[in-house]
């Protein structure tokens, strides 16, 4: 049976990246701590956003979206949480 079920999936379900890391990609729209704003111009290292605003960036895509790139940069509502966003916790 085919597992294309448009819904979040329990960690670890799949095998891991070659880092030893699970589920990068693909469940759930990743929550950042950056506000979203224009990026400065020429090349810059892991850019921040904006000191305040309205908006966070999300990051990688969900399982209800076209594209599950690491690149994908969206605009998520500071004050809304939605079925497809989360966080990963890290030390």
């Amino acid at each position: 049976m085919r597992d294309n079920a448009n819904r979040a999936r329990p960690v670890g379900g799949k095998k891991p990246n070659a880092f030893g890391l699970f589920d990068m990609l693909g469940n759930a729209v990743e929550w950042t701590a950056d506000w979203h704003d224009l990026y400065p111009a020429g090349a810059v290292t892991d850019p921040k956003g904006g000191a305040d605003g309205e908006r966070r960036v999300g990051r990688g895509g969900a399982y209800s979206f076209p594209s599950v790139r690491v690149s994908t940069r969206m605009k998520l509502n500071a004050d809304a949480g939605t079925d497809f966003t989360g966080f990963r916790c890290a030390q």
